[in-house]
């Protein structure tokens, strides 16, 4: 009664071949995107899901076999390319793999004494609410407002006190 059933299922075979490159491409998005893993999860179930309806729709065992060697073969070139690409290609000259850090190459090295700065004037280079940037002189730094106060940007600031590394300002 069963073999009947599945049998019947009467699924074209262009839906599996959809499935199968849907999962593929979102497979291929992830190694040269990573991120959470959504595109290889939601690609790995299209797969899936494209040789469940391909047994369902009287596809033979040896098929399936030879659809998941030539899949994995294609996703082993690819991950060898992308492999090459982060060593040599263009993903190499990412900021994350010149830099070799994650880090912004903009931030202050947060033991650097700032006491220097007290009584300089600089001018926000972003909106302080009440957090936000200041450049005095060359430099920018990450600094709060006092009192909490909202500071539009391009306005000038002053420094009042640093506070380890906080550096606090108020608006002249």
């Amino acid at each position: 009664m069963d073999s009947l059933l599945l049998s019947s299922m009467n699924i074209p075979l262009y839906v599996p071949i959809l499935f199968f490159v849907l999962g593929i491409s979102l497979m291929v998005i992830e190694i040269f995107q990573p991120g959470f893993g959504v595109f290889g999860i939601t690609g790995a179930i299209c797969f899936i899901g494209g040789l469940i309806m391909r047994i369902l729709s009287g596809g033979t065992w040896g098929e399936i076999v030879l659809i998941i060697l030539i899949v994995s073969a294609a996703l082993g070139i690819v991950v060898a390319f992308a492999i090459r690409s982060a060593k040599s290609g263009r993903l190499s000259k990412s900021p994350f793999i010149l830099n070799e850090t994650a880090v912004p190459s903009d931030l202050k090295d947060i033991t650097a004494d700032t006491s220097y700065l007290i009584g300089q004037i600089g001018v926000a280079v972003t909106f302080l609410r009440p957090v936000g940037k200041v450049k005095f002189g060359a430099e920018i730094f990450e600094v709060a407002s006092e009192n909490a106060d909202v500071i539009e940007k391009d306005e000038e600031v002053q420094v009042v006190a640093v506070l380890g590394q906080r550096i606090i300002v108020k608006k002249i």
